[in-house]
């Protein structure tokens, strides 16, 4: 009576705890819709927990300064690094509004013949501290600070033709720019100003040529920008153009995909404290198919769904408007539809030894701790939500083997090996799915005997 107290207690903690995605679910509920009616409802998550608020930097609280200097190449690394972080911050009208600014401020000569008088009397007082330096950067140097720029910048802002349209997944788009002279010969260097390993998950951004120089007055180079965007983000990502003998030019590329529970890494449901949160939407569905007896359907987790519910119930979901549903099989296909949409696939984190070393049920359960900790929970809770059906196989059909069968291509992706860049794609395809195969049908009666022990 205890341990079902304590277990009570520990699920109605975990529930409370807020969801870390942009776009938490909330579920609406109409009266009269019949075909969900006998579906428990929900609480509505989204009254229950503060959502986490956008990471914007308003216009007032933006450094426009510090742009200033980092455009005359002023700022050391870490001062810069501050810049990008404030770029990648503010809203998409306030990037276009101070680079702007910016390159106003210091060639004023670019200004229209109408405003220019006024911009220089507004500078003046605004910015003469900071004119004084320049002028002292420019005796050093033998160039000139104020006038016409040296060269001209097509775009400052990037969206590839997308404008105010979400972006899609797991296409490339293309942009350019155009660089021309307006001066003289000038070098050029095109540099991407975040970790490649920290985004290289999330996007491919590519530039040709990085690097180039324009040779006399009004020659000009395109710059082809492709992108490539692999899972759901909201990407502000800052590129530095560097002059030589001139200073830097910032651009920022601007893309958003669609809101959406699915697609996220499982890095973005960790709490400040490290720890990993089972996702609300997850928990949602599980609820669901609880309350319609999952365990006891035939064929649960291996028979398709109706297409067209399963859409309906994931637009539901991503417009934070979900009503139920009645259909044990569209819910469970969700579930498996969330796991094949992870960036990186839960068992891509095992060393391929270590896995394939695996020849008993002792071996597979120690495996479970070589998987990176995020990885573990959402594996340890995708099993506690298989071991029943397996538990119900003489009514369901379903036995651990089975399941393993059906969710394995779903958590160990293989048209993702070459993707994740993976030590896996030396090995044959063949036995690393049927170790997997093996291994997670030990992790289900595992977990099996757990839960009838505790019965």
């Amino acid at each position: 009576m205890e341990v079902a107290s304590s277990l009570s207690s520990l699920e109605e903690l975990i529930e409370s705890f807020p969801d870390p995605p942009d776009h938490p679910i909330g579920r609406t509920r109409d009266e009269d819709v019949s075909a969900s009616a006998h579906v428990a409802p929900i609480r509505n998550l989204t009254e229950a927990t503060e959502e986490e608020e956008e990471d914007v930097l308003m216009l007032e609280d933006f450094d426009m300064d510090m742009l200033l200097q980092g455009c005359r190449g002023l700022l050391n690394p870490g001062k810069e690094f501050f810049l990008i972080g404030q770029l990648s911050r503010l809203r998409k009208e306030d990037v276009k509004s101070v680079l702007a600014k910016a390159h106003e401020t210091i060639y004023p000569e670019d200004v229209p013949t109408k405003t220019v008088i006024e911009k220089k009397r507004n500078l003046k007082s605004s910015t003469s501290g900071f004119s004084k330096l320049l002028a002292k950067r420019s005796k050093r140097s033998g160039s000139s600070v104020q006038g016409q720029c040296p060269i001209s910048l097509s775009e400052r802002v990037l969206t590839f033709g997308l404008g105010e349209a979400y972006c899609p997944l797991r296409e490339e788009m293309a942009d350019k720019i155009v660089i021309s002279s307006n001066t003289g010969r000038h070098q050029f260097k095109i540099t991407q100003m975040v970790d490649e390993l920290e985004m290289g998950s999330v996007r491919d951004l590519s530039i040709s040529p990085p690097q180039g120089s324009l040779k006399k007055p009004k020659d000009s180079t395109e710059i082809a920008i492709s992108l490539f965007v692999k899972q759901t983000t909201k990407l502000q990502e800052v590129l530095r153009l560097t002059v030589e003998g001139v200073g830097h030019f910032y651009f920022v590329v601007i893309v958003e995909s669609e809101p959406t529970q699915f697609g996220y890494s499982l890095s973005k449901y960790k709490m400040p404290d490290g720890s990993f949160v089972i996702p609300r939407v997850l928990r949602i569905l599980k609820r669901d198919l609880e309350s319609l007896d999952y365990h006891l359907e035939t064929n649960i987790f291996s028979v398709p769904s109706d297409d067209m519910e399963k859409l309906k119930i994931c637009d539901q979901l991503n417009r934070n408007a979900y009503r139920g549903s009645a259909d044990p099989h569209v819910l469970a296909n969700i579930i498996k539809h969330w796991f094949r949409e992870l960036p990186r696939p839960l068992l891509h984190s095992l060393p391929p030894p270590k896995l394939l070393g695996v020849r008993n049920s002792d071996e597979a359960v120690e495996l479970l701790s070589h998987l990176d900790p995020n990885a573990r929970k959402a594996t340890e809770w995708l099993v506690s939500l298989l071991a029943p059906i397996a538990l119900h196989e003489k009514e369901n059909s379903m036995s651990a083997r089975g399941l393993a069968t059906v969710f394995v291509p779903t958590i160990f992706a293989t048209e993702a090996l070459e993707e994740c860049a993976c030590d896996f794609l030396q090995y044959d395809t063949r036995e690393i799915m049927d170790h997997c195969t093996m291994i997670l049908q030990h992790w289900i009666e595992y977990e099996m005997a757990l839960q009838d022990s505790s019965q």
